[in-house]
């Protein structure tokens, strides 16, 4: 590769770069209340992986016993651990 190709390579990252944030600065803008709607999403994300998570790793790591049983007993703990959290 030239050093001409790889300018050009970056150039064009750089104007995406901007175009990103110029986009994403427009939408804050013009979307009313956009803090709260991302708040929201952002903590939908976190409860979900966090309770997902977990399971996926339980049975991956009981992968030699992976029996119903087991999974049922899995969804089971973390639907309690989410009454928990849904208490408080």
């Amino acid at each position: 590769m030239d050093t001409e190709e790889i300018g050009s390579d970056h150039s064009s990252t750089e104007e995406q770069q901007h175009g990103i944030v110029i986009s994403t600065a427009t939408v804050t803008l013009l979307v009313p209340f956009f803090g709260y709607v991302m708040s929201f999403i952002g903590a939908f994300l976190c409860i979900s992986a966090s309770i997902v998570i977990p399971s996926l790793y339980y049975l991956k790591i009981n992968k030699a016993s992976f029996r119903r049983l087991d999974i049922e007993q899995s969804i089971h703990s973390h639907n309690d651990t989410k009454g928990l959290l849904l208490e408080q």
